[in-house]
Protein backbone atom coordinates (compact mmCIF):
# COMPACT_ATOMS: atom_id res chain seq x y z
CA UNK A 1 0.00 0.00 0.00
CA UNK A 2 1.15 3.44 -1.14
CA UNK A 3 2.24 5.88 1.60
CA UNK A 4 -0.95 8.10 0.63
CA UNK A 5 -3.54 5.27 1.26
CA UNK A 6 -2.13 4.49 4.86
CA UNK A 7 -1.79 8.69 5.51
CA UNK A 8 -5.74 8.51 4.58
CA UNK A 9 -6.44 4.79 6.11
CA UNK A 10 -4.93 5.85 9.81
CA UNK A 11 -5.88 9.30 9.37
CA UNK A 12 -9.81 8.18 9.13
CA UNK A 13 -9.55 5.60 11.62
CA UNK A 14 -8.40 8.75 14.20
CA UNK A 15 -11.50 10.18 13.08
CA UNK A 16 -9.42 13.44 11.57
CA UNK A 17 -10.52 15.58 8.56
CA UNK A 18 -7.93 16.57 6.01
CA UNK A 19 -7.79 20.33 7.90
CA UNK A 20 -7.45 18.88 11.21
CA UNK A 21 -4.78 17.26 9.64
CA UNK A 22 -2.78 20.10 7.41
CA UNK A 23 -3.38 22.36 10.55
CA UNK A 24 -1.61 20.31 13.31
CA UNK A 25 1.49 19.65 10.79
CA UNK A 26 1.02 23.03 9.90
CA UNK A 27 0.27 22.82 6.22
CA UNK A 28 -2.06 23.20 3.42
CA UNK A 29 -5.26 21.21 3.22
CA UNK A 30 -4.34 20.64 -0.38
CA UNK A 31 -0.85 19.18 0.28
CA UNK A 32 -2.38 16.77 2.63
CA UNK A 33 -5.48 16.33 -0.60
CA UNK A 34 -2.00 15.74 -2.60
CA UNK A 35 0.08 13.17 0.11
CA UNK A 36 -3.45 10.88 -0.34
CA UNK A 37 -4.31 11.40 -4.10
CA UNK A 38 -0.65 10.14 -4.40
CA UNK A 39 0.26 12.84 -6.37
CA UNK A 40 2.96 14.11 -4.36
CA UNK A 41 4.74 12.12 -1.10
CA UNK A 42 5.57 13.93 2.17
CA UNK A 43 8.58 15.92 2.67
CA UNK A 44 11.10 12.81 4.64
CA UNK A 45 10.97 15.68 7.71
CA UNK A 46 7.55 15.18 8.05
CA UNK A 47 7.60 11.10 8.54
CA UNK A 48 7.68 11.39 11.91
CA UNK A 49 5.67 14.22 12.96
CA UNK A 50 3.14 12.46 10.74
CA UNK A 51 3.23 8.87 12.34
CA UNK A 52 3.07 10.58 15.85
CA UNK A 53 -0.24 12.05 14.87
CA UNK A 54 -2.19 9.11 13.79
CA UNK A 55 -0.36 7.38 16.79
CA UNK A 56 1.91 4.78 14.72
CA UNK A 57 5.19 3.46 13.94
CA UNK A 58 7.31 5.68 10.53
CA UNK A 59 7.31 1.57 9.73
CA UNK A 60 3.58 1.05 9.75
CA UNK A 61 3.02 4.61 8.17
CA UNK A 62 5.49 3.25 5.03
CA UNK A 63 3.42 0.10 5.20
CA UNK A 64 6.82 -1.74 5.86
CA UNK A 65 7.35 -5.45 6.19
CA UNK A 66 10.70 -7.50 6.89
CA UNK A 67 8.68 -10.45 6.03
CA UNK A 68 5.25 -11.54 4.49
CA UNK A 69 2.74 -13.44 6.61
CA UNK A 70 2.73 -16.85 5.91
CA UNK A 71 -1.40 -16.37 4.56
CA UNK A 72 -0.14 -13.91 2.30
CA UNK A 73 2.81 -14.89 1.09
CA UNK A 74 1.00 -18.23 -0.16
CA UNK A 75 -1.98 -15.64 -1.79
CA UNK A 76 1.07 -14.01 -3.76
CA UNK A 77 2.87 -16.93 -4.87
CA UNK A 78 -0.20 -18.26 -6.08
CA UNK A 79 -0.84 -15.71 -8.67
CA UNK A 80 2.73 -16.25 -10.01
CA UNK A 81 1.96 -19.93 -10.42
CA UNK A 82 -1.65 -18.95 -12.15
CA UNK A 83 0.86 -17.27 -14.24
CA UNK A 84 2.75 -20.18 -14.93
CA UNK A 85 -0.34 -22.27 -15.62
CA UNK A 86 -1.91 -20.07 -18.06
CA UNK A 87 1.76 -20.24 -20.27
CA UNK A 88 2.71 -16.95 -19.42
CA UNK A 89 6.32 -18.29 -17.95
CA UNK A 90 7.99 -14.87 -18.91
CA UNK A 91 5.19 -12.96 -16.84
CA UNK A 92 5.54 -14.96 -13.95
CA UNK A 93 9.19 -15.52 -14.03
CA UNK A 94 9.16 -11.28 -13.70
CA UNK A 95 6.24 -11.48 -11.14
CA UNK A 96 8.13 -13.57 -9.04
CA UNK A 97 11.19 -12.14 -9.35
CA UNK A 98 9.47 -8.45 -8.17
CA UNK A 99 8.12 -10.08 -4.93
CA UNK A 100 11.48 -11.47 -4.01
CA UNK A 101 13.30 -7.66 -4.65
CA UNK A 102 10.86 -6.18 -2.81
CA UNK A 103 10.68 -9.34 0.32
CA UNK A 104 14.59 -10.07 -0.15
CA UNK A 105 15.07 -11.46 3.28
CA UNK A 106 12.04 -13.63 2.99
CA UNK A 107 12.96 -17.26 3.20
CA UNK A 108 9.65 -18.60 3.22
CA UNK A 109 8.73 -16.85 -0.13
CA UNK A 110 11.96 -17.52 -1.65
CA UNK A 111 10.77 -21.40 -0.69
CA UNK A 112 7.57 -21.10 -2.07
CA UNK A 113 8.52 -19.62 -5.33
CA UNK A 114 11.51 -22.14 -5.86
CA UNK A 115 8.91 -24.48 -5.31
CA UNK A 116 6.56 -22.73 -7.96
CA UNK A 117 9.18 -22.47 -10.45
CA UNK A 118 10.06 -26.53 -10.03
CA UNK A 119 6.14 -27.18 -10.24
CA UNK A 120 6.11 -25.43 -13.56
CA UNK A 121 9.53 -26.07 -15.06
CA UNK A 122 8.02 -27.53 -18.17
CA UNK A 123 6.34 -24.50 -18.58
CA UNK A 124 9.62 -22.88 -18.80
CA UNK A 125 10.26 -22.68 -21.83
CA UNK A 126 13.06 -24.45 -24.36
CA UNK A 127 15.96 -26.37 -22.25
CA UNK A 128 17.82 -23.68 -22.11
CA UNK A 129 15.46 -21.26 -20.00
CA UNK A 130 14.41 -24.58 -18.39
CA UNK A 131 18.04 -25.16 -16.79
CA UNK A 132 17.82 -21.62 -16.27
CA UNK A 133 14.76 -21.42 -14.18
CA UNK A 134 15.97 -25.22 -12.22
CA UNK A 135 19.40 -22.87 -11.41
CA UNK A 136 17.50 -19.72 -10.23
CA UNK A 137 15.18 -22.41 -8.13
CA UNK A 138 18.23 -24.03 -6.66
CA UNK A 139 19.54 -20.43 -5.56
CA UNK A 140 16.70 -19.89 -3.64
CA UNK A 141 16.03 -23.39 -2.08
CA UNK A 142 19.96 -22.80 -0.69
CA UNK A 143 18.96 -19.52 1.03
CA UNK A 144 15.96 -20.88 1.99
CA UNK A 145 17.63 -23.83 4.14
CA UNK A 146 18.88 -21.03 6.52
CA UNK A 147 15.43 -20.74 7.52
CA UNK A 148 15.07 -21.02 11.25
CA UNK A 149 12.17 -23.46 11.09
CA UNK A 150 13.30 -26.68 10.67
CA UNK A 151 10.22 -27.85 8.75
CA UNK A 152 11.16 -25.28 5.95
CA UNK A 153 14.87 -25.48 6.04
CA UNK A 154 14.27 -29.60 6.09
CA UNK A 155 11.71 -28.97 3.24
CA UNK A 156 14.66 -27.39 1.38
CA UNK A 157 17.60 -29.52 2.14
CA UNK A 158 15.83 -32.41 0.88
CA UNK A 159 14.60 -30.68 -2.69
CA UNK A 160 18.19 -29.25 -3.25
CA UNK A 161 19.47 -33.01 -3.12
CA UNK A 162 16.93 -34.04 -5.49
CA UNK A 163 18.16 -31.11 -7.49
CA UNK A 164 21.33 -31.39 -7.21
CA UNK A 165 20.86 -35.25 -8.37
CA UNK A 166 19.25 -33.88 -11.55
CA UNK A 167 22.26 -32.03 -12.26
CA UNK A 168 24.72 -35.06 -12.10
CA UNK A 169 26.38 -33.49 -8.45
CA UNK A 170 25.96 -36.30 -6.72
CA UNK A 171 28.41 -35.06 -4.18
CA UNK A 172 26.53 -31.99 -3.13
CA UNK A 173 23.70 -34.16 -3.69
CA UNK A 174 24.81 -36.54 -0.57
CA UNK A 175 25.95 -33.15 1.35
CA UNK A 176 22.39 -31.71 1.02
CA UNK A 177 20.51 -34.90 2.15
CA UNK A 178 22.97 -34.98 5.16
CA UNK A 179 21.78 -31.74 6.10
CA UNK A 180 18.08 -32.72 6.12
CA UNK A 181 17.39 -33.44 10.16
CA UNK A 182 16.08 -37.15 10.70
CA UNK A 183 16.23 -40.21 13.15
CA UNK A 184 15.36 -43.56 13.30
CA UNK A 185 12.32 -43.03 15.45
CA UNK A 186 9.67 -40.27 13.87
CA UNK A 187 9.55 -38.27 17.13
CA UNK A 188 5.72 -37.95 16.44
CA UNK A 189 4.73 -41.14 17.87
CA UNK A 190 6.00 -40.25 20.98
CA UNK A 191 4.56 -36.84 21.09
CA UNK A 192 0.85 -38.16 19.74
CA UNK A 193 0.93 -40.10 22.78
CA UNK A 194 1.86 -37.76 25.73
CA UNK A 195 -0.80 -35.73 24.00
CA UNK A 196 -3.44 -38.42 24.07
CA UNK A 197 -2.54 -38.71 28.04
CA UNK A 198 -3.23 -35.15 28.45
CA UNK A 199 -6.82 -35.31 26.91
CA UNK A 200 -5.72 -33.45 23.66
CA UNK A 201 -7.33 -36.08 21.84
CA UNK A 202 -7.88 -33.87 18.55
CA UNK A 203 -4.33 -32.88 18.46
CA UNK A 204 -2.87 -36.35 19.14
CA UNK A 205 -4.98 -37.40 15.99
CA UNK A 206 -4.10 -34.47 13.93
CA UNK A 207 -0.41 -34.99 14.86
CA UNK A 208 -0.70 -38.92 14.59
CA UNK A 209 -2.46 -38.48 11.01
CA UNK A 210 0.08 -36.45 9.33
CA UNK A 211 2.76 -38.63 10.71
CA UNK A 212 0.77 -41.57 8.94
CA UNK A 213 0.16 -39.08 5.71
CA UNK A 214 4.22 -38.44 5.68
CA UNK A 215 4.84 -42.54 5.74
CA UNK A 216 2.75 -43.48 3.60
CA UNK A 217 4.09 -40.93 1.04
CA UNK A 218 7.68 -41.72 1.97
CA UNK A 219 7.07 -45.38 1.49
CA UNK A 220 5.49 -44.67 -1.95
CA UNK A 221 8.71 -42.93 -3.32
CA UNK A 222 10.89 -45.81 -1.50
CA UNK A 223 8.91 -48.47 -3.60
CA UNK A 224 9.68 -45.96 -6.94
CA UNK A 225 13.03 -46.20 -6.03
CA UNK A 226 12.99 -49.90 -5.98
CA UNK A 227 10.78 -50.40 -9.13
CA UNK A 228 14.17 -48.30 -10.53
CA UNK A 229 16.70 -50.27 -9.27
CA UNK A 230 14.98 -53.51 -10.44
CA UNK A 231 14.20 -52.15 -14.05
CA UNK A 232 18.17 -51.35 -14.12
CA UNK A 233 18.62 -54.61 -13.37
CA UNK A 234 16.61 -56.30 -15.61
CA UNK A 235 13.74 -57.12 -13.77
CA UNK A 236 10.61 -56.04 -15.04
CA UNK A 237 8.04 -58.43 -13.36
CA UNK A 238 9.96 -57.10 -10.03
CA UNK A 239 9.91 -53.64 -10.83
CA UNK A 240 6.10 -54.17 -11.65
CA UNK A 241 5.47 -55.66 -8.31
CA UNK A 242 6.99 -52.66 -6.52
CA UNK A 243 4.73 -50.11 -8.62
CA UNK A 244 1.42 -52.67 -8.18
CA UNK A 245 1.76 -52.25 -4.39
CA UNK A 246 2.57 -48.65 -4.12
CA UNK A 247 -0.78 -48.35 -5.94
CA UNK A 248 -2.59 -50.88 -3.47
CA UNK A 249 -1.53 -48.72 -0.82
CA UNK A 250 -2.71 -45.35 -2.73
CA UNK A 251 -6.12 -47.15 -3.05
CA UNK A 252 -6.25 -48.28 0.92
CA UNK A 253 -5.92 -45.26 2.55
CA UNK A 254 -7.28 -43.14 -0.38
CA UNK A 255 -4.77 -41.05 -1.18
CA UNK A 256 -5.22 -40.64 -4.32
CA UNK A 257 -8.16 -38.70 -3.67
CA UNK A 258 -5.83 -35.42 -2.70
CA UNK A 259 -2.69 -36.20 -4.19
CA UNK A 260 -1.59 -37.74 -7.59
CA UNK A 261 1.62 -39.54 -6.55
CA UNK A 262 -0.36 -42.57 -8.35
CA UNK A 263 -0.22 -41.25 -11.54
CA UNK A 264 3.53 -41.52 -11.28
CA UNK A 265 2.97 -45.09 -10.49
CA UNK A 266 0.78 -45.86 -13.87
CA UNK A 267 3.12 -43.86 -15.93
CA UNK A 268 6.14 -45.70 -15.35
CA UNK A 269 4.07 -49.00 -15.74
CA UNK A 270 3.44 -48.13 -18.98
CA UNK A 271 6.87 -47.19 -20.01
CA UNK A 272 7.98 -50.51 -18.73
CA UNK A 273 5.18 -52.43 -20.80
CA UNK A 274 6.31 -50.33 -23.83
CA UNK A 275 10.11 -51.00 -23.48
CA UNK A 276 8.74 -54.89 -23.35
CA UNK A 277 7.10 -54.72 -26.32
CA UNK A 278 3.65 -55.04 -24.56
CA UNK A 279 1.31 -52.47 -26.56
CA UNK A 280 -1.56 -53.38 -25.17
CA UNK A 281 -0.58 -53.35 -21.52
CA UNK A 282 1.46 -49.85 -21.94
CA UNK A 283 -1.89 -49.00 -24.05
CA UNK A 284 -4.46 -50.26 -21.00
CA UNK A 285 -1.84 -48.34 -18.58
CA UNK A 286 -2.18 -44.95 -20.62
CA UNK A 287 -5.98 -45.23 -20.84
CA UNK A 288 -5.83 -44.96 -17.28
CA UNK A 289 -3.24 -42.45 -16.46
CA UNK A 290 -4.95 -39.88 -18.99
CA UNK A 291 -7.89 -40.57 -17.01
CA UNK A 292 -6.87 -39.55 -13.46
CA UNK A 293 -5.37 -36.69 -15.15
CA UNK A 294 -8.45 -35.86 -16.49
CA UNK A 295 -10.08 -36.54 -13.27
CA UNK A 296 -7.72 -34.29 -11.50
CA UNK A 297 -8.41 -32.04 -13.35
CA UNK A 298 -12.05 -31.39 -12.93
CA UNK A 299 -11.66 -30.25 -9.61
CA UNK A 300 -14.57 -31.95 -8.35
CA UNK A 301 -15.30 -32.22 -4.70
CA UNK A 302 -13.50 -34.97 -2.67
CA UNK A 303 -14.04 -36.10 0.63
CA UNK A 304 -11.19 -37.03 3.02
CA UNK A 305 -10.62 -40.76 4.02
CA UNK A 306 -11.06 -41.70 7.93
CA UNK A 307 -7.09 -41.84 8.12
CA UNK A 308 -7.14 -38.35 7.11
CA UNK A 309 -9.94 -36.49 8.34
CA UNK A 310 -8.35 -34.38 10.88
CA UNK A 311 -5.59 -32.65 8.30
CA UNK A 312 -6.49 -29.06 6.38
CA UNK A 313 -5.65 -30.00 2.56
CA UNK A 314 -6.55 -28.21 -0.22
CA UNK A 315 -6.01 -29.00 -3.47
CA UNK A 316 -4.54 -26.13 -6.05
CA UNK A 317 -7.02 -24.97 -7.98
CA UNK A 318 -5.08 -23.77 -10.79
CA UNK A 319 -2.61 -26.98 -10.75
CA UNK A 320 -5.79 -28.85 -13.43
CA UNK A 321 -5.04 -26.97 -16.16
CA UNK A 322 -1.40 -27.29 -16.23
CA UNK A 323 -1.52 -31.48 -15.61
CA UNK A 324 -3.33 -31.61 -18.79
CA UNK A 325 -1.35 -29.55 -20.38
CA UNK A 326 2.02 -32.36 -19.27
CA UNK A 327 -0.76 -34.96 -20.08
CA UNK A 328 -0.49 -33.99 -23.75
CA UNK A 329 2.87 -33.27 -23.75
CA UNK A 330 3.58 -36.67 -22.74
CA UNK A 331 1.30 -38.43 -25.20
CA UNK A 332 2.83 -36.03 -27.82
CA UNK A 333 6.65 -36.25 -27.12
CA UNK A 334 7.70 -39.50 -24.89
CA UNK A 335 9.87 -41.43 -27.06
CA UNK A 336 9.02 -44.56 -25.42
CA UNK A 337 5.25 -44.07 -26.83
CA UNK A 338 6.74 -43.76 -30.37
CA UNK A 339 5.77 -46.78 -31.79
CA UNK A 340 1.80 -46.59 -30.43
CA UNK A 341 1.01 -43.38 -31.93
CA UNK A 342 -0.45 -44.88 -35.01
CA UNK A 343 -2.75 -46.78 -32.66
CA UNK A 344 -6.51 -45.40 -32.68
CA UNK A 345 -6.63 -46.29 -29.04
CA UNK A 346 -3.63 -44.38 -28.52
CA UNK A 347 -5.25 -41.12 -30.00
CA UNK A 348 -8.62 -41.97 -28.03
CA UNK A 349 -6.39 -40.66 -25.23
CA UNK A 350 -6.47 -36.87 -26.08
CA UNK A 351 -10.29 -37.19 -26.04
CA UNK A 352 -10.70 -37.98 -22.55
CA UNK A 353 -8.57 -35.42 -21.83
CA UNK A 354 -10.49 -32.85 -23.49
CA UNK A 355 -13.78 -34.52 -22.07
Amino acid sequence: MTIGKQIQKYRKQNNMTQEQMAEALGVSTAAVSKWETQVTCPDITMLAPLARLLRITVDELLDFRGELEKETCMELVKKGERLFADGRAEKAREYCEKLLQEYPRDLFLKFRIAGGYMMYLGEAGDQKEQNRQRDRAIRLFEDASRSGEREISDAAWYTLAGLYLMKGDNEKAMEAADHFYQTDTDIRLMKARILEREGKAEEAEKLAQRGLYDSLLNAGLFLQILASMAEEGGKTDRAMQMLETGLAMQKMFGLQEFTAQDTSYYLEKALLSAKAGNQEKALEELRTLTKRYARLARKEHWERPVYFDRLSMNRNSDYGDYLLKTARRLLEEAPEFAGLRENPRYRELYEILES
